[in-house]
């Protein structure tokens, strides 16, 4: 992996900012998003669920508030060390690659949710990635995949975009090159500039279940956003996959 690669996700993903930027996520709707899917999988009460990439662990907590035991990875240490404030009984977090599977650990449900895929140059990290998830799953445990759907994502694309904070400026384009859309971050603060990238690998639905297939997960579910719509190419904002071990 080269350096550049690992650097947009190690050090963006450390960065105060990339909180900042982001800091209007909308909670309420990632916990419409996890209820649809509760209701639709019926998970029993208890499973053991991986939350794969998992930032801060805004999913995992809710999760575990839902009743299920929870596990919450992620290469960020800046982030672990944020939600392992939320550790409790059934919660932990952990810094982990999600190429590399945990050892000794089996879940019924792992979750890989926010556009937590496609990071990687290599084709081959990417398809590490599923089949780390393969190895991961108990016999008929699930997999959810919440991706983006670069064919909509191409049409739509805003090219240049400013945010603007008390704290940082940023001046944000965005453009597709060689199967990527690619986000070029410009911060300023009163005291620095500074220049972070976003590269994320536009796989097509037919190109995902390939992967699945090769990683032995089977695919029961495509939807289209997160109130579970009927998955389309053209309109659907989201790329929502519930495969099986």
């Amino acid at each position: 992996m080269s350096n550049e690669q690992k650097d947009w996700f190690v050090n963006w993903f450390d960065s105060p900012f990339y909180d900042l930027l982001y800091s209007k996520r909308n909670d309420s709707e990632a916990a419409f998003f996890i209820d649809n899917l509760l209701a639709n999988l019926e998970i029993a009460q208890n499973s053991s669920i991986l939350d794969l990439a998992c930032g801060k662990g805004r999913h995992s907590i809710y999760l575990h508030k839902k009743g299920f035991q929870v596990k919450g990875i992620d290469l960020s240490k800046r982030s672990i060390d944020f939600a392992r404030q939320f550790e409790t009984s059934g919660l932990e977090f952990g810094i982990q690659d999600m190429r590399i599977p945990l050892e000794n650990a089996k879940f019924n449900l792992i979750v890989n949710l926010f556009t937590s895929f496609g990071y990687f140059d290599d084709v081959s990290d990417n398809q590490n990635v599923l089949n780390s998830i393969h190895s991961m799953l108990q016999p008929n445990g699930i997999f959810v995949m919440d991706y983006l759907n670069g064919q909509k994502l191409i049409q739509t694309i805003v090219p240049e975009e400013e945010k603007n904070f008390p704290e940082a400026n940023f001046k944000i384009n965005r453009h597709v090159e060689n199967g990527f859309v690619i986000k070029n971050i410009e911060l300023q603060t009163p005291d620095f500039k500074q220049h972070y990238q976003e590269k994320v690998k536009l796989f097509s639905l037919e190109e995902l279940k390939n992967m699945f297939q090769m990683a032995s997960l089977d695919i029961v579910n495509v939807f289209g956003d997160y109130s579970l719509d009927t998955y389309d190419a053209n309109t659907s904002d989201r790329i929502v996959i519930v495969a099986k071990n």
